[in-house]
Order: structure tokens, then sequence, then C-alpha cells
């Protein structure tokens, strides 16, 4: 199967992850311009306020005391009227992704961590820019020092929370550049990658991603993204060819609690 119906295929795997990603962030951008428009109709703050990030809204501050504090000036404050529109924007892209941005392809000689690091950190925009509304809300925003919320937002500092809404992502990449150890610090929440490997590969990459509640596989059969994605909980499958060299395992902690019972 030629490289690019492969990675067709492992997005249509995951694409119930996906779907939960999108819908959330659907529901958050809908929330914004809802309390955009209330606020922008002089309705109450704390009724303008009170469901503004919907599932993005980490440590959310109590929309009445909020309104005690912002009173009515929250409906001319400039900050929060462009940090609503950042965040209208941020959402809506993607909201709208075709499944484009759960997808990477890996250069020759590319770097796979950095390649993740910079994907998640490309989706992390809904979570930064979650917070910096929040701060911008409570007067707390410093345009100086928060505006990096606005930018790619790194995975390291997303909330458990944040990771529990982790989109999956689909990198496609040559065997020669499959050196997954590093990935292991992204391997949290419900972060689940599936490596769509091309040519001649080690016989055990992903052999140190094995740990406790991580599913991972090394296969040559697609049915494997199927139970990453219905893993509840972090995993990583790479997909390799027939003859790779990859030797085929599957961990799946679901299966028992010995590792001779998860590991087939």
């Amino acid at each position: 199967m030629p490289s690019d119906a492969r990675v067709r295929t492992a997005l249509d795997a995951l694409s119930a992850p996906r779907e939960a990603f999108r819908s959330a962030v659907a529901t958050a951008d809908e929330e914004i311009r809802a309390a955009r428009n209330r606020i922008d109709e002089g309705r109450d703050p704390a009724d303008a306020l009170a469901r503004e990030l919907g599932p993005f809204a980490i440590d959310r501050i109590d929309p009445a005391r909020l309104a005690g504090l912002m009173q009515v000036e929250a409906a001319a404050d400039p900050v929060v009227h462009h940090l609503l529109d950042t965040a209208h924007r941020v959402f809506e892209g993607l909201a709208s992704d075709d499944g484009t941005g759960f997808q990477v392809e890996l250069t020759t000689g590319g770097d796979l961590r950095d390649a993740v690091r910079d994907a998640l950190a490309g989706r992390g925009r809904a979570f930064g820019v979650a917070h910096a509304v929040e701060k911008a809300r409570a007067h707390r925003y410093q345009p100086d020092a928060d505006h990096v919320l606005l930018q790619p937002y790194p995975f390291h500092r997303w909330s458990a929370g944040e990771r529990g809404l982790a989109p999956p992502l689909v990198v496609a990449l040559g065997g020669a550049d499959l050196r997954a150890g590093s990935l292991s610090e992204f391997l949290d929440g419900s972060v689940r990658i599936a490596l769509v490997v091309r040519g001649a590969t080690s016989p055990a990459p992903l052999a140190r991603l094995i740990g406790h509640g991580v599913f991972v596989a090394q296969t040559t059969d697609a049915a494997a993204l199927e139970r990453l994605a219905a893993h509840d909980g972090p995993g990583v499958v790479a997909w390799v060819e027939s003859g790779s060299g990859a030797v085929e395992f599957v961990h799946d902690p679901s299966a028992g609690d010995r590792t001779w019972e998860r590991l087939t």
C-alpha cells in the first residue's frame, strides 16, 4: 500500500480521537463567539462569561466573582475583545481542519522527537489562547510576558486536563529515521501517535517505550491502529512494511496485570 494511502488509513483509524479534539475546539469556538456577542450587547458580564471556554476553561474563575471585579467595563475592555477575537480565529482554524493538521511528513534525516514536539505545540495553541483569555478576564494579562500564550503552546506546559484532550498524530517517515525512544516524554494523557514507516528499520525501535498504561505496537497489521484509538490512555504504533526487519509485537495494558499477559 503506498505511503499516502497508509497515512489516510491511519487517520481514518484515529477518527474518533480526532473528532473528539475537533468537537471540543468547535464547542469552545461557539462559546467564544456567543460570549463576544453577549458582551457587545451589554448583557450581564456574569452571564456573558459563564460558559466562555467550555472544555478549554482550565482552572475557571467563578463568573459571578469575575463579573464583580470587571463590572460593565468588561464590555469595553480592548484586551478582552482582542483576545476573544484571537481565540475565535485559533479555534475556528483548528475546528475546520480536514485532517492535515493531524499528520506530519518527516523529511529524510529529520528528528522524530522535534517533529512530534512541534506538531503538538501547534495543536496546543487552543490551550494557550484559552489561558490568555482567562488571564485577560481577570485583568492579569500582561502583553509583554503573556504574548507567548498566543504562540504554539509546548506540550510540557499542558495540564493533566489538557493532555487528556490531546489530539492524535500520524507521522510518515523512513525506517532509518525511526528513533522513537525520545517520544516517551509525550506519552501521557491521551496522546496517540501512529508512525507510518517506509522501508527497513531496526528490530525493536519502540521497545523502550513500553511502560505502565502505554499501548505500544510494532506491526504490519493496520488493526493495531484501531486498538490504539480505543485505548484509554497514551500509545504509539509503528505500522511497518513486510520485510522491514522490525519484530512484530503488541503491548496492551488492558490485557492483564503481568508483563507476559500484556505483551504478545
